[in-house]
C-alpha cells in the first residue's frame, strides 16, 4: 500500500504539472518516469482515482481565497470584504500587485484541473478489460462535465481564454473567443447528457445519494446548460435545459422552515451539484484548506484579526427582506433590539459547495421566460417566492418582472457566487455597482484582467482591453 500510495501521489503531482504554456505556473521536473505512468492507469480502481483528482483540483480552482464569492458576490458589493484589499477591489483596481488580487488574477489553478480532466478523457478509453465500457463512457463524460464547469467560470471571469482539449497542447496559444469557447462547451454537455446518468446507485442498486450529488448526472448538465444558454442570451434554449431538468422529477425545493443547514450541507434532493471537500473520493489525494468558512475567516490588518467578510447591515438586511420572508431569520442571525446581524447561512463550512440548487434553475425559467411568457415566467418565480413565505408576484408590489426576478435571485441565492454575473446577464452592472460606469461595461471591465505570468514564453497572449 505505501509504494501504491506514492506512486498515486507522485500522479497527483504529475498531474497537476502537466500544464501547457499557457498556465501562469512554474513547471518542475518530478521523477514520475512512463513506466510508472503506464502502469497506474491499467485498473479499474485508477479510473476512479484518475476523476476523483479531477474533482479535488477542480474544488480547488473555485474555492481557493474564496474566490467564487469574490469574483461575484463581493465584487457586487453584496457581500463585504474586509481588510487591506478592500478598498482597491471596491475600486475595481483589479490590476493591484496584492496578494489576493495576484490569486485572482491567475488562471493557473483552473488550468490545473483542467489538463486533469485531459489526461482522464485521452488516458481512461486505454485501460483492459477490468472496467466496463459504460463505467469508462461515464467518466469520461464526467471529466467533460468538469472541464466544461471550469471554462465557463473562466468564460464569466476572463472572457476570451485558451481552450485547452489536450495534453499535447504544450505550444504558446492565443485565447479562444468566449463565443467559440461556450459553442464548444455546449456541443460537448449536449452529447454527455445522454451518457450520465441521473443517479449513482450502490453495489446493492440503491440510489448512493452522496454520489448523485457531488458527482456529475443528468441534472448537473442540464442546470449547467442553463447558465451557459442564459449567459449568451439564448433564452430558448436556456428554457429547454430547466425543462429537461425539472422533467427528470428528481429535484424539489426543501422546506425552510425544517432544517436549512441540511441545504447548504448538501443533503437535500433541492441540490444538484456540490463540490464534496470530505475525503470520501480517495483517501490517496491530498486535500488542503478546503474546509475553510469564508464567513469566519480572518485576515490580519492594522494589528487586528478581523472576519474576511462583514455581515450586511440591520437596514441592508430589512431592505432585502421583508419581515415575513423565511430567509430573514434563516440566513441571518438577527438582534431587533441591538439591530446587529450575523450569518447562519454561512456558518456550516464549505464541506459541500453548493453551486447548483433548484431554486437557482427555477429563477433562470423566470428569467427566461420574462419576455415571451410572462405567466409562466411568475409560475417560476412563485415556487421561490412561495417557499420562503412571501405571496405571489404582484406588479403593483414588486415592481417590473425584471427586477423581481433579479431582486428574488439576490435573496434567495445570497452569498452563493451569482449575483455579479446576475448583475451582467440582466444589463445591471453600471446600474448597482456605484464604482462602474455604462462606459466602463463599454470598454470591458466586467473582465478581471489575465495575470502578468500568463505572457511568460507566449507571445500570443493579450490583455483584456479595459486593463492594456
Amino acid at each position: 500500500m505505501k509504494n501504491r500510495k506514492s506512486l498515486l501521489i507522485k500522479l497527483s503531482l504529475l498531474l497537476s504539472l502537466w500544464l501547457p504554456v499557457v498556465s501562469c505556473d512554474t513547471l518542475e521536473i518530478n521523477d514520475l518516469n512512463k513506466g510508472e505512468e503506464e502502469d497506474f492507469f491499467t485498473t479499474r480502481e485508477s479510473a476512479f482515482m484518475a476523476i476523483s483528482g479531477a474533482y479535488v483540483l477542480a474544488r480547488r480552482a473555485i474555492v481557493t481565497e474564496t474566490s467564487w464569492a469574490l469574483y461575484s458576490d463581493v465584487r457586487s458589493g453584496l457581500l463585504k470584504l474586509n481588510g487591506p484589499e478592500a478598498e482597491e477591489l471596491y475600486n475595481q483596481e483589479l490590476h493591484s500587485s496584492q496578494a489576493l488580487f495576484r490569486t485572482l488574477k491567475d488562471w493557473g489553478r483552473f488550468y490545473k484541473a483542467i489538463t486533469q480532466c485531459n489526461v482522464v478523457i485521452e488516458k481512461i478509453g486505454d485501460i483492459p478489460d477490468f472496467i466496463t465500457q459504460e463505467e469508462k463512457n461515464n467518466i469520461i463524460a464526467e471529466a467533460k462535465f468538469i472541464r466544461a464547469f471550469l471554462y465557463f467560470n473562466m468564460a464569466r471571469i476572463w472572457g476570451d481564454v485558451p481552450l485547452v482539449t489536450k495534453t499535447s497542447q504544450i505550444d504558446a496559444m492565443s485565447r479562444t473567443s468566449e463565443v467559440n469557447l461556450l459553442d464548444f462547451l455546449i456541443t460537448d454537455l449536449t452529447a454527455i447528457s445522454a451518457v450520465l446518468p441521473d443517479v449513482y446507485l450502490t453495489e446493492s442498486g440503491d440510489e448512493d445519494f452522496s454520489s448523485s450529488i457531488t458527482r456529475a448526472t443528468k441534472g448537473a448538465c442540464y442546470a449547467l446548460l442553463a447558465h451557459i444558454h442564459a449567459w449568451n442570451g439564448n433564452y430558448p434554449l436556456s428554457l429547454e435545459a430547466v425543462n429537461n431538468l425539472i422533467n427528470l422529477e428528481r429535484y424539489e425545493l426543501h422546506d425552510l422552515a425544517n432544517d436549512l443547514s441540511r441545504v447548504f450541507e448538501g443533503n437535500t434532493i433541492e441540490n444538484i451539484f456540490v463540490f464534496s471537500a470530505l475525503s470520501n473520493f480517495n483517501s490517496d489525494f491530498e486535500y488542503q484548506d478546503l474546509n475553510s468558512d469564508m464567513f469566519n475567516d480572518q485576515v490580519f490588518f492594522n494589528g487586528k484579526l478581523l472576519s474576511r467578510i462583514d455581515p450586511p447591515t440591520y437596514s441592508e438586511v430589512n431592505a432585502l427582506y421583508s419581515s415575513s420572508d423565511a430567509r430573514r431569520t434563516k440566513y441571518f442571525s438577527i438582534n431587533d433590539g441591538t439591530e446587529t446581524v450575523s450569518y447562519r447561512k454561512g456558518n456550516f463550512p464549505l464541506v459541500n459547495s453548493s453551486f447548483f440548487r433548484y431554486s437557482d434553475i427555477l429563477l433562470l425559467g423566470a428569467e427566461a421566460t420574462m419576455v415571451t411568457n410572462p405567466s409562466a415566467s411568475e409560475d417560476f418565480l412563485n415556487q421561490v417566492r412561495n417557499r420562503a413565505g412571501l405571496p405571489d408576484y404582484v406588479e403593483l408590489d414588486d415592481g417590473a418582472l425584471e427586477e423581481a426576478i433579479f431582486t428574488e435571485r439576490r435573496r434567495e441565492l445570497y452569498g452563493e457566487g451569482q449575483d455579479f454575473f446576475d448583475l451582467v446577464r440582466f444589463g445591471k452592472v453600471s446600474e448597482k455597482v456605484s464604482t462602474i460606469s455604462p462606459a466602463d461595461v463599454r470598454d470591458g471591465i466586467i473582465y478581471w484582467p489575465i495575470s502578468s505570468e500568463a505572457f511568460d514564453n507566449n507571445a500570443l497572449m493579450t490583455q483584456n482591453p479595459f486593463w492594456n
